[in-house]
């Protein structure tokens, strides 16, 4: 339920951010008083130990604050006692991805989408239960805070835990490949091999679970183009496979979205999800909701791909 909460909160940034533009467990805390900044978590799954750090900031207003720099300060909640834990730079990331559309005449048009998010690469958390981060914009003109929950493991799996070999159709097993993606276009490499053929083969592989139609947090399309433009530079040593985390078929005909057997395999409650596999099959780097293009391409190279 927490992840579910989260997946809200997440479209709650994108809805704001659209509307400043006119071109994810854990709960945001009030701004402090007399502040009119409201930061956001962007993620909802935060364990012990070291991991990337994501969230957004927006006027009451709706006006995403792009600022290059924020400052993070940690805290653990305890009863009454806040226990102040490390601090961090957080540097914003400006995503401008060109989206494909279909028009009723059946052209197929790029849409500029325009989405942005601060980003602590590592932040280390020594133990469960509520933190805090305060959070000053800039040169401190605008502060704010989030607090979230710290769980003691993943539900999702974890870095250096085994893949699982799901068994997804590909392109082979289908007549079209409108049967295995919203995506419009589809995109064919993403359809070339099922998860458990590529760790069978020991090839680097890239797990995109995304679905730009039914997506609830409404940044599963930027998120896979993402990954297609990295895709596109990358050699075919390296698989890559988009899954759709909602059962096609459910979603089209009865407007239900069932999670399908392999987003129930890898523990999925929310999207998108990015997973890169290293050649023993083992998960090496894993990115819930917004990523950068430069943070994929580093995983991926890390793994020989």
């Amino acid at each position: 339920m927490r992840i579910r909460t989260l997946t809200f909160l997440i479209a709650a940034i994108v809805a704001l951010a659209a509307c400043s533009s006119d071109s994810q467990g854990g709960s945001s805390a009030p701004p402090a008083s007399g502040d009119e900044t409201v930061v956001i978590p962007a993620m909802s799954e935060v364990t012990v130990g070291t991991q990337r750090f994501t969230f957004a900031a927006f006027t009451k207003d709706g006006d995403l604050f792009e600022t290059p720099q924020a400052a993070v300060q940690f805290y653990l909640l305890k009863g009454q006692e806040d226990v102040r834990k490390r601090s961090y730079q957080a540097t914003f990331y400006r995503l401008e991805i060109e989206v494909p559309h279909l028009h009723e005449g059946g052209e197929v048009h790029g849409h500029q989408d325009v989405k942005g998010f601060y980003l602590v690469p590592q932040a280390e958390f020594d133990s469960t239960g509520v933190w805090r981060a305060d959070v000053t914009l800039g040169t401190g003109e605008r502060k704010g805070s989030l607090a979230f929950q710290v769980e003691a493991g993943t539900e999702t799996p974890a870095v250096g835990a085994p893949a699982p070999a799901s068994k997804n159709l590909a392109a082979k097993d289908v007549p079209d490949l409108t049967q295995l993606t919203t995506r419009t276009p589809p995109y064919p490499r993403f359809h070339q091999v099922s998860i458990a053929e590529a760790i069978q083969e020991h090839r680097p592989l890239v797990v995109a679970f995304s679905t730009p139609a039914f997506c609830v947090s409404r940044i599963c399309g930027p998120v896979l183009e993402i990954v297609r433009s990295v895709a596109d530079g990358v050699g075919d040593e390296t698989a890559f496979v988009q899954i759709e985390p909602y059962d096609i078929t459910e979603a089209r005909t009865q407007g239900k979205l069932e999670l399908t057997p392999v987003s129930r395999q890898w523990a999925l409650q929310s999207e998108p999800w990015v997973f890169v596999v290293d050649k023993q099959g083992k998960i090496a780097a894993k990115f819930e909701g917004l990523l950068t293009r430069q943070e994929l391409l580093e995983a991926i190279r890390k793994v020989g791909g």
